[in-house]
């Protein structure tokens, strides 16, 4: 997807907030709790911070609420989902590496915010890979393994 489509399909909070739901939640709605699929939606006034604005499932059955960004890195941010998009956006489509400079400019946060986004985003990314393992023939192009450095230096 091209930048334009990118920020057309993910241009508001709540079409964040509808693609995280549909991420999470692909068969709706289960409650981590009781396992219900009756739920209450309650979507919280627009108050001054992101965080707040997240909609809450309560389930029926147990009353517990969930917000769909518990149990990610956007849990209790203060930084928009979409910003939080826009930053994954950049970092998945970038080939060279990205420094935090980049990632708040191109986000409009301050660099302390970038770079907490940027280091969120890597360790995420990280905890992610050691889900999986490779298994069977594997076939790599190049690659080092370590040992002892040759020549100068």
């Amino acid at each position: 997807m091209d930048i334009s489509g990118f920020m057309v399909r993910f241009a508001s909070e709540e079409a964040c907030e509808d693609h995280l739901i549909k991420l999470r939640w692909k068969e709706g709605f289960r409650c981590p709790k009781c396992d219900s699929d009756q739920f209450t939606l309650i979507r919280p006034n627009h108050r001054r911070n992101a965080a707040s604005r997240a909609p809450l499932f309560q389930c029926k059955s147990c009353h517990r609420q969930t917000s769909v960004t518990s149990g990610t890195i956007f849990h209790r941010s203060h930084i928009s989902l979409s910003k939080w998009f826009s930053a994954i956006y950049l970092l998945s489509n970038d080939k060279r590496g990205l420094s935090a400079t980049t990632i708040a400019k191109f986000v409009q946060v301050s660099y302390s915010t970038g770079w907490l986004m940027l280091n969120k985003l890597r360790k995420a990314m990280t905890d992610r890979n050691g889900l999986y393992k490779l298994g069977g023939n594997v076939q790599v192009d190049e690659f080092f393994l370590g040992g002892e450095s040759h020549g100068e230096g």
